[in-house]
């Protein structure tokens, strides 16, 4: 008998409501009372990257001066190193559920390249199963809201927030924006429709839900794929 999925993680372009729906009072109420969950005290939400070292996250999201892709990856590794060893682990310990607002999904969307005659896919496959190992990836169960280019954009604009850095690449101009955001939308659509193959050993059970919806059906389906789940690792 497998242990439940306790570390639910919301991915997905900027602008998709993942942040949103990770801190609805609603879905932790929801995860609370759910006959599966009844041995837990409390939902806890962490930000990934930000919460394993609070200043990585200003260094990715707003540097001022662009960095190497490589030294993006190791800054979000080695922030969800943190992030497992002095959180994630810990919380878990005590008898608590974990919400993530992204995690190592956004590393393999954003980072792409190729060193040493190594991809950066590789290099991340073998560094999240060292961090989170297989006992927190078999936990994981993970959620990619999908949005169009016109929803993002429209959100976007009615936030007037273009301070991240990946962002402002999909504003350079109309035609390379949108060519560059559908690139990386198609990246997250394929860990669920067909994982690349050095991820495929750290990717379980991901689903896609639409970011254009009301949230409430959206919690609503969230719960429903994790009674699913979990219903199958308990029989």
């Amino acid at each position: 008998m497998k242990k439940v999925k306790d570390i639910i993680v919301f991915e997905g372009m900027q602008g998709c409501g993942k942040t949103t729906i990770a801190n609805k009072e609603t879905l932790k109420k929801q995860l609370l009372s759910n006959d599966y969950y009844k041995d837990y005290h409390n939902v806890i939400n962490l930000r990934c990257p930000g919460d394993g070292i609070a200043e990585v996250r200003n260094l990715i999201r707003t540097s001022e001066s662009e960095l190497d892709n490589y030294t993006y990856m190791c800054l979000s590794l080695a922030d969800m190193n943190e992030l497992v060893k002095k959180s994630i682990q810990p919380l878990l310990n005590e008898g608590n559920i974990i919400i993530l607002d992204r995690c190592f999904h956004s590393t393999f969307v954003y980072q792409d390249f190729t060193i040493y005659n190594r991809t950066s896919a590789e290099i991340i496959s073998e560094h999240v199963m060292n961090i989170f190992g297989h006992d927190l990836l078999d936990r994981m169960i993970t959620f990619i809201l999908d949005v169009p280019y016109e929803i993002y954009k429209t959100r976007r604009n009615y936030l007037n927030d273009m301070s991240d850095t990946f962002e402002k690449k999909f504003e350079k101009d109309e035609g390379y924006g949108e060519k560059f955001f559908n690139e990386k939308r198609k990246k997250y659509l394929n860990f669920a429709l067909c994982p690349y193959r050095t991820a495929k050993m750290i990717l379980q059970d991901v689903f896609i839900l639409n970011g254009t919806i009301d949230i409430n059906y959206n919690i609503a389906n969230v719960m429903m794929y994790l009674n699913i789940i979990n219903d199958v690792r308990r029989s």
